[in-house]
């Protein structure tokens, strides 16, 4: 029998409860009242069984998770691979499992790796129901997930912490001002941490509700290096082993994948460069006459954590924000003048946090272009032509909103 998220009679009722007081009467659900059912019944394949076969073998894995922004459900396979199904593909998955399987869990059709007898080909899926069940007159209303709006998480250290700052046009703020009512954008930044007190916070209680409890998270920036790369002599406390760091930032983008999805965008930013005049000048007027004129971070150090975080990147296939060579110098090579990018030769001053999210959103655009945000052409405003593929925008604009009629216009919300 062909699996249906909704067949048969039961579309034609999907949108219709009966109502009590009138027999023989029906109602039409509200649209958040039919998102929020879909939602659940969407979600309730997650723990099933699915089974793929391909080039003759056979593939078999669990539903691990729900992407409600494009209807697809993740599929983690025996062997540790990761795939992501649309409707018409998982209901074959699951009905092949079923059809594979008897009922005591023995797979039938293949033993000592013979390839199992040809089957009848399974019935065809019905189409995929659609999200919205009943065309509306009112202008398209969205609505959030049950997480609430689509999230963007930044974890990172003093440079993600003051990400929001307002005088300095925080990198952070200017990711916000992107996703205006699309997403809200989390800042987890800790000012003074390292890769490795960030996962000692992260496995406690505490840090488990502030960084991971969060739902409908669609991109994760991981942002750390700046402490790590201290030098392990004059600043032993914040200096984390290259080798160790390496290490951090694979278990980083792991705690971020187990907790918000294996669909979830994690996204690698080094370290920035460090101007050693201007450290030394900030040592002499923080400290005066106790000043060192030594220093604790230097731009050998943050180039090799950077290169780091390059190659943790591409081992783990994840885009990469290269910070370090992106300030100092032009994609065709030249010297930049990068020293004013940074306000004390380690954090970033108003036109370095302007570098950094110009730099982190043109990098979503080229490679997330699914979470890419096209402004109005003609305003450059997040407005009404404003278009992101994966994030709708909550709410009517105003002018979808017929003043002589507001009732009407908020009916399909």
């Amino acid at each position: 029998m062909a699996l249906s998220s909704t067949s048969g009679t039961e579309k034609a009722e999907a949108v219709k409860v009966a109502t009590p007081a009138k027999a023989g009467r029906t109602r039409v659900m509200s649209a958040a009242a039919r998102a929020v059912a879909e939602l659940k019944r969407d979600r309730s394949y997650i723990g099933r069984r699915a089974t793929k076969k391909l080039d003759g073998r056979i593939y078999r894995g669990t539903v691990k998770g729900f992407l409600p922004p494009h209807r697809l459900w993740s599929i983690r396979y025996e062997d540790g691979d990761v795939d992501e199904m649309d409707w018409s593909d998982l209901s074959k998955a699951m009905e092949l499992h079923m059809e594979l399987h008897d009922g005591k869990g023995k797979k039938t059709g293949e033993k000592s790796g013979k390839k199992a007898p040809a089957k009848a080909a399974p019935a065809a899926a019905e189409a995929q129901p659609p999200v919205h069940c009943q065309q509306s007159t009112a202008p398209h209303c969205t609505m959030p997930s049950t997480s609430g709006r689509a999230k963007l998480v930044l974890f990172g250290d003093s440079i993600t912490q003051a990400s929001f700052s307002a005088s300095d046009r925080g990198w952070g703020a200017r990711l916000a001002d992107r996703y205006q009512r699309r997403a809200d954008v989390l800042n987890r930044g800790f000012a003074g941490y390292n890769t490795d007190w960030f996962l000692r916070f992260a496995a406690t209680g505490a840090g488990q509700v502030d960084l991971l409890a969060h739902g409908d998270v669609r991109l994760v920036a991981v942002f750390f290096g700046a402490n790590d790369a201290s030098d392990p002599v004059l600043n032993a406390r914040q200096h984390v082993p290259l080798d160790a760091f390496r290490s951090n930032l694979g278990d980083v983008a792991a705690l971020a994948r187990r907790h918000f999805g294996p669909a979830v965008r994690v996204v690698l930013i080094s370290p920035p460069p460090v101007c050693h005049a201007k450290r030394l000048q900030f040592q002499r007027e923080r400290y005066g006459e106790k000043a060192t004129g030594e220093l604790e971070r230097t731009l050998e150090l943050s180039g090799k954590y950077a290169n780091c975080v390059k190659e943790v990147a591409r081992e783990l296939g994840l885009p990469f924000l290269d910070l370090w060579t992106t300030m100092q110098f032009t994609p065709s090579g030249e010297s930049r003048d990068w020293e004013d990018f940074l306000s004390d030769g380690l954090h970033l001053s108003a036109s370095g946090n302007e570098f950094l999210g110009d730099s982190l959103i043109a990098m979503i655009d080229r490679l997330l272009p699914d979470l890419s945000v096209t402004p109005c052409p003609q305003s450059g405003n997040i407005n009404s032509s404003s278009i992101c593929p994966a994030m709708e925008r909550t709410g009517l604009w105003h002018d979808e909103i017929d003043h002589t009629q507001p009732d009407k216009a908020f009916q399909g919300c």
